[in-house]
């Protein structure tokens, strides 16, 4: 009977695996899909004429592919506050924010414009296109650390994104926050102690607001 139960609770395990990871392969399909969709938009909306400065043309986009979805979550303000020096900027994920996932087209090796990819009860759509703030942070962001495979925390109320990159098994992070350039990797260590300092004098200064709910917590 116990070797039964070992066996059962094994193709248990592998069956959850596997569902597991089917699962994450139909994500990965359904926002490449949407991307797609959102690269046709954007070609639909340059050949239209409108003077509209997307800062991209038509024949980039044309050629362009979809390249590696970029995770975009955003930081609980609460959090991050309390947050020690071993934390992970994972760890401080507002759960009940909106994630979506930024899908850059590629052309030659760089990043031209950005598609915006989010999860409406249970369907992934196009909720935003262009961008070429994102665009240009991940050009620098992916030759820097040599990784397609960035996750983009974005930090409510400072205005300021943060890049994380997995490099040899440890966390590094990338941003332009108080002058730091994009090309040099941070520590957890050296960048969230000048994060929390920021976050400690927008709480002072607002912190107020913040309790009325009048700004982003």
């Amino acid at each position: 009977m116990k070797t039964y139960r070992k066996i059962k609770f094994g193709f248990l395990a592998v069956v959850v695996c596997v569902s597991s990871a089917l699962s994450g392969q139909n994500n990965d399909k359904a926002i490449m899909e949407a991307a797609n969709k959102g690269k046709q938009d954007l070609m639909e909306v340059l050949k239209s004429g409108r003077d509209i400065n997307l800062g991209v043309s038509a024949d980039e986009l044309g050629s362009a592919q979809a390249g590696t979805p970029v995770a975009h979550q955003v930081l609980s303000f609460d959090r991050l506050t309390k947050a020690d020096s071993t934390s992970r900027l994972a760890d401080m994920v507002d759960k009940e924010a909106s994630a979506t996932s930024i899908v850059p087209l590629m052309n030659g090796g760089n990043v031209i414009t950005v598609v915006t990819v989010g999860n409406m009860k249970g369907e992934y759509k196009v909720v935003g296109l262009g961008g070429m703030s994102f665009a240009n942070d991940l050009n620098t962001v992916m030759k820097a650390s040599g990784s397609k495979r960035i996750t983009a925390y974005e930090v409510p109320n400072l205005q300021t994104v943060i890049y994380a990159v997995n490099q040899q098994g440890k966390e590094m992070y990338y941003t332009n926050f108080e002058n730091n350039s994009l090309q040099r990797p941070m520590t957890v260590a050296l960048l969230l102690p000048a994060v929390q300092k920021a976050a400690a004098r927008f709480q002072k200064e607002y912190g107020a607001a913040l309790q009325k709910g009048e700004l982003v917590k």
